[in-house]
């Protein structure tokens, strides 16, 4: 049954890649474009890690800056469908490109993937390869 979600995911994920990004969900009502670098998977017994990216249309806030994209490393638990981000870059310009604003590199709690319509779930899949 996964390797049918499987395929059915990868359906979706636009086979357009620019400078190793391949979207992987546009939502032109927010205008975020959420982006895939799948060179960067790394597996490791249960655990795959693996760089994401979201592009916004038009620019966000934060404390005293204004961003328009972050590039997210994100661990993924394969077997207990969950994801945690190890680290994020806020840029000041599209995808990943200008100043970096803001570093975080403190990893998050762990994050259980329940909704089927989850962006979180649909990168697990890409990420895990189930």
């Amino acid at each position: 049954m996964w390797k049918s979600i499987l395929i059915a995911l990868l359906a979706m994920v636009s086979t357009s890649a620019i400078g190793g990004w391949t979207k992987v969900d546009k939502n032109s009502s927010d205008g975020i474009t959420r982006y895939v670098d799948i060179t960067t998977i790394q597996k490791s017994d249960n655990k795959a890690k693996m760089v994401s990216l979201i592009d916004y249309k038009t620019a966000r806030e934060a404390i005293e800056d204004k961003f328009l994209s972050i590039k997210v490393v994100q661990e993924y638990d394969c077997n207990e469908v969950k994801k945690r981000i190890l680290t994020f870059n806020t840029y000041s310009g599209n995808m990943g490109k200008g100043v970096v604003l803001y570093t975080n590199t403190t990893p998050s709690k762990w994050e259980i993937l329940s909704s089927p319509r989850n962006i979180g779930l649909i990168l697990w899949e890409i990420a895990c390869g189930n």
